[in-house]
């Protein structure tokens, strides 16, 4: 037995939550410090052997809770890692034995947290028999369902370890809450007047069936809370079933209204393309008619040029004009000067004189009569007559 608990199963210590190094867990040594604040405030005793202390934390935990405490555990080498603080309280040995000399011979309380499962019945039910001799209080803990560890040979049910602590008149507290520890541990405590125990097993029964019945009732109640919760619930479920299918609906016309707006943007993207070929065209065009223009633009110039030049001519016309229209004045003035010579010259004697005259007055009046058509031809031309206007104003 003491080889099977050495290095090797500490490094590989199980676990509720799977194998972990003992002697350096610290889920382990924080569970230990829960465990001896519990005690004390529970108990309070002044003595306490930890029965099975493996490396000694809950020794060493009491310890520091200013409790006088030991340990003792058939493994050597758990012995030997205790830390050094308490190791001079902890001891090898086994629990099938007597205690050591070295240890005390009586305790407030012994402790066996999971500890006799892992003997075999016979060795377990003589470690029951010693402990019972040291103490009259034992807080009592073993599996009743852990089959998984190999190092368990003996896993027993509570009214197993109940009858068997019964042997040396000690009986379950059952009026005492243990779970701090495990949900099965029991506080077993010697008792010689055995009608105490049955008055105490009653009162418990009668206040836990009290206690149960006050649960059943908050229990109801909540029940029925939960029902009336469940119906509104299944109201709300209702009225958003109603409402997923409202939306679902109306998702069902947003898709066609998205499938339409596809179509349409579709469209629109083919009259865009249109456009832009339009516009593309346009711009060729527009290039075209840019080049039209920029023709036009110097044409208009040109136009402009020959306005001007001729603009120029209507003004040298003009000019020209006042002095033939001048010049006519004194061809008329000279006519009508002549004719009165010609008929002075008419009785005069001097034939000569007149016949010179009458010459003279034929030139005069052929050209007279050129100047008076070239005068008409300027009235007629297309220069005077767009030319009225500026005249006119002026």
């Amino acid at each position: 037995m003491k080889l099977v608990y050495n290095e090797d199963y500490y490094k590989e210590y199980l676990t509720g939550d799977g194998k972990v190094a003992y002697e350096t867990s610290d889920d382990i040594k924080e569970f230990m410090k829960t465990v001896a604040k519990k005690i004390v405030e529970k108990y309070n005793p002044k003595t306490v052997l930890d029965a099975g202390c493996a490396m000694g934390f809950l020794v060493e935990a009491l310890r520091n809770e200013k409790v006088e405490a030991y340990g003792i555990d058939i493994s050597e080498y758990a012995i030997s890692k205790a830390p050094k603080g308490v190791k001079q309280y902890c001891f090898a040995g086994s629990l099938a034995e007597p205690l050591p000399k070295e240890l005390q011979q009586h305790y407030d309380l012994i402790v066996s947290v999971e500890v006799l499962e892992h003997l075999e019945e016979a060795q377990g039910l003589k470690a029951i028999e010693n402990l019972c001799k040291y103490t009259n209080n034992i807080l009592f803990s073993s599996s009743p369902n852990d089959f998984d560890d190999i190092t368990h040979v003996n896993v027993q049910q509570a009214e197993y370890w109940a009858k068997k602590f019964a042997q040396y008149n000690f009986y379950n507290r059952v009026d005492t809450d243990n779970t701090f520890l495990t949900s099965w541990t029991m506080l077993f405590t010697k008792e010689e007047d055995f009608i105490k125990v049955v008055e105490t097993y009653e009162r418990t029964k009668r206040v836990n069936e009290s206690n149960i019945l006050k649960k059943s009732n908050l229990a109801n109640q909540e029940l029925e809370k939960n029902y009336l919760d469940i119906e509104n619930l299944n109201t709300i479920i209702k009225d958003k079933e109603k409402a997923i299918v409202n939306i679902e609906v109306q998702n069902k016309l947003l898709d066609a209204n998205l499938t339409k707006l596809g179509k349409d943007i579709e469209n629109l993207n083919t009259i865009i393309g249109n456009k832009d070929k339009e516009i593309s065209d346009l711009r060729e065009t527009n290039g075209t008619k840019d080049k039209s223009i920029a023709k036009l633009s110097n044409d208009i110039e040109n136009l402009n040029t020959i306005i001007k030049n001729k603009e120029q001519e209507i003004e040298t016309l003009t000019t020209s004009n006042d002095k033939n229209s001048k010049q006519i004045k004194l061809l008329a003035y000279q006519v009508e000067t002549l004719k009165k010579d010609n008929a002075r010259l008419e009785q005069d004697e001097f034939k000569t004189h007149y016949l010179a005259a009458m010459d003279q007055k034929n030139s005069l009046e052929q050209e007279l009569l050129q100047i008076q058509q070239a005068f008409n031809e300027l009235l007629n031309s297309t220069s005077w007559k767009s030319t009225e206007p500026l005249r006119n104003i002026a």
